[in-house]
């Protein structure tokens, strides 16, 4: 399933995109930029419902369970830790224990994901358990839709909803049962109608982004994947490269960076944060200056910093032990 990996590799390149610091004096090239790349941690989250072993899952709970949380949750606290050194070291704030716990229980920046899935993946013997009851799956499709109430009743009438996607779980749900539910289903619709909903759905999230935007001003809610439109051009793009997922027999770069995206989504940060400083010093305010130098900016950061996270985790894996390896999320 190789299509899936560049799935993966395309949702890790968005990630990265994500991450990149934008100029705030660009507001129309950043919401056309954040609506494209909104597919990052929503197909990572499909992703993991569709690759979730229901037979282990069902057998042994506890062990599924477990086997999680090593996978997930030992890599996201030492990654924690790292940035909790660096913070120290950089004299950026004090640890306090709410600060600790907070980020413990529902993440560090973008580190958020993990314990998105990790939370998903307790759920999951119980989502797999009553998920063929018609009235159990009511309730799984609707989980989302509620919570995204609930977030614009808020946003627009109390205030600024800011918040990772590991405070409100639910949220991410639908994207997950979705992935499961299409275990074993084929995607009959055609390839070029699911082009059309995708496109579709990107031209309504962007006018959803312009009219958030203009009602409560608040970049980011406007342009987040949390809302309601991101969902049809979210969920096509994965629909497509299920309806594809046999179709591609070769390696190429996406599917390289597919193999090794949950590596590169937890060391690309340190990386990230080091090009765009190099680029401050080297460019200026020059990336500031015209639309397309800005967009080209994004671009080659993007690119750059995940190949040289690749190129990091390629060498850290073939040199570093298997329980260190382990340790830091990079194993596979």
């Amino acid at each position: 399933m190789k299509a899936l990996q560049m799935m993966r590799g395309i949702c890790i390149l968005a990630v990265i995109a994500t991450h990149v610091r934008f100029d705030n004096s660009m507001i129309h090239a950043n919401f056309i930029i954040q609506n494209i790349i909104n597919v990052a941690v929503a197909g990572f989250v499909f992703l993991a419902g569709y690759f979730v072993n229901i037979d282990k899952a069902l057998e042994n709970p506890m062990r599924f369970v477990g086997r999680r949380f090593t996978r997930i949750m030992v890599p996201y606290f030492a990654w924690t830790f790292f940035w909790w050194a660096i913070d120290i070291f950089v004299g950026e704030g004090v640890l306090t224990s709410k600060k600790i716990i907070n980020e413990l229980m529902i993440g560090r920046g973008p580190l958020y994901f993990c314990v998105v899935i990790f939370y998903l993946s307790v759920l999951t013997p119980l989502i797999l358990k009553y998920m063929d009851n018609k009235y159990v799956n009511i309730v799984f499709w609707i989980l989302t839709p509620i919570t995204l109430v609930f977030t614009y009743y808020y946003q627009i009438n109390v205030g600024p909803l800011h918040y990772t996607g590991a405070a409100i779980p639910t949220i991410w749900f639908v994207y997950y049962y979705s992935g499961i539910k299409m275990q074993n289903c084929e995607v009959n619709l055609p390839g070029k109608f699911l082009f059309f909903l995708m496109s579709s759905g990107f031209v309504a999230e962007l006018a959803e982004t312009w009219l958030l935007y203009g009602i409560s001003g608040d970049k980011q809610f406007a342009g987040s994947p949390l809302r309601i439109f991101p969902f049809i051009y979210i969920m096509s793009f994965c629909m497509l490269f299920v309806k594809y997922r046999n179709a591609l027999n070769r390696n190429n770069m996406l599917t390289r960076l597919g193999d090794a995206s949950f590596g590169i989504y937890l060391c690309h940060g340190a990386i990230l944060g080091f090009i765009i400083k190099l680029v401050g010093l080297a460019c200026g305010n020059m990336v500031e200056s015209r639309v397309l130098i800005y967009v080209s900016y994004v671009i080659i950061v993007t690119v750059s910093a995940a190949v040289l996270s690749w190129l990091f985790v390629f060498v850290v894996k073939r040199y570093a032990s298997q329980w260190f390896l382990k340790m830091i999320g990079f194993s596979k």
